[in-house]
């Protein structure tokens, strides 16, 4: 069994009922990420920032507790989030052209996907968006020669047409 506690620096303290399961979050509102970025217009609507770092850092911190709770240390990962609006992508088409091509690149060059485009259901605050991925490198190294790719420039270009409205966030563990 799992139990809470603090995981590191920079982690929060979650308890054990919130890391089984279906991932729950119900983190304090004075976290750093609400002192950083406290709100952001978009649309009309009002997209708090820290609600979406929250829900993030409890997915990855559940991530770290399971390696923990197998035995392995885990090593600093560097995951990419990527957020699609309501609006949803301009091309069906292309955007199943990027599908089938860059996970392979993401393989090439040590990523994985841990959330491949799934629609999310927020607890708590209201976000202008409906689906997200996520994805695990091994170090920011290694994401960040993804993202500045030769292998991905012509995808990223692709993307950014397709889903203009999108955002893109990195962060370490």
């Amino acid at each position: 069994m799992v139990t809470g506690g603090r995981l590191g620096h920079g982690h929060v303290d979650l308890p054990a009922r919130h890391l089984t399961g279906r991932t729950v979050c119900q983190l304090s509102h004075d976290t750093e990420s609400h002192r950083v970025a406290d709100r952001v217009q978009h649309r009309d609507q009002v997209f708090c920032v820290g609600h979406l770092f929250d829900i993030l850092r409890t997915i990855i911190t559940s991530i770290l507790v399971e390696q923990y709770s197998k035995g392995t240390v885990p090593t600093v990962s560097a995951y990419l989030i990527h957020i699609d609006p309501e609006s949803g992508f301009t091309d069906d088409s292309a955007i199943a052209d990027y599908g089938a091509h860059v996970g392979a690149i993401v393989e090439a060059y040590g990523g994985r996907y841990l959330v491949r485009h799934q629609v999310f259901d927020p607890l708590e605050g209201s976000l202008p968006t409906n689906h997200m991925t996520l994805l695990e490198f091994s170090s920011m190294a290694q994401l960040r020669a993804f993202y500045d790719s030769e292998d991905y420039r012509p995808w990223l270009e692709l993307r950014r047409r397709i889903s203009p409205d999108n955002h893109l966030i990195v962060v370490e563990s």
